[in-house]
This record gives C-alpha cells, structure tokens and sequence, in this order.
C-alpha cells in the first residue's frame, strides 16, 4: 500500500503544478474552465491521497468529507471548514454549469491551490 500512496502523491504533485500553470495564465474564459476542469482532477486525487494515507496509519475513511476530517485529526490540514468549501465547490462545477457558478468555483480553485501545495508537501514528509 505504501507503493500506491507514493504514486498517488506524485500524481498529486504533478497535478498541483499544473493546476499552478492555469492559475497563472490571463484569466479568460477558456483559461478559467481549464482551471476548473484541473481543479476538480487535482480535488479528486487530493482525497483519495488522503483516504490512503489515512489506511496507512490504520483509519478506514469512505469520502471526502471523511477523509477531511481525518487528515485534519492527524495534523495535515488546519480548516475543515475551508476543505469542505473545496468539496462543494467540486461537487457543484460537476453537476450545474453557469457563469457565476464558474466565477465561483474559479475563485474556490484559487483559494484551493496554495494549501493542496502545502498539504502535498506534508504528505511527502510522511
């Protein structure tokens, strides 16, 4: 298991930077429903990072609000509440599509991305 968390890591690394590059271009249009599009794929690998980490240390997590919880429990991430705002900003760009819901996912990935960058080199520490 421990082969699968260090592949999910690098995954997840790979996916930070280039979730860093979309955030670093003009914010047009195009460049922001790229940015959305690598939000949620850097969310997804983020959770599922966090659920094998926990199964690392002997915790059985199901979801993403489970594996928020965890990985605050152990010391990986200091808001929930903050987290929780990712998992439903992911959960919404998935399901409805407008503008403003755009506008607000867009803002969420910008928020999102220093702290996936910081909970991925934690998690590289481990």
């Amino acid at each position: 298991m421990k082969e699968k968390l260090a592949a999910q890591i690098q995954q997840l690394t790979k996916a930070v930077s280039r979730l860093e590059e979309t955030l670093n271009l003009k914010p047009t249009q195009v460049n922001k429903d790229a940015t959305i599009q690598r939000f949620e794929f850097t969310f997804e690998l983020t959770w599922k990072a966090l659920q094998s980490f926990a199964y690392e240390k002997g915790i059985f997590v199901v979801s993403p609000k489970d594996s928020i919880r965890t990985a605050a429990q152990l010391g990986l991430i200091e808001d929930v509440e903050m987290w929780f705002d990712f998992l439903d900003a992911r959960n919404a760009s998935s399901h409805v599509y407008d503008e403003k819901m755009a506008s607000l996912v867009y803002k969420q990935a910008k928020k999102f991305y220093p702290e996936v960058k910081r909970l991925t080199e934690e998690l590289k520490l481990e």
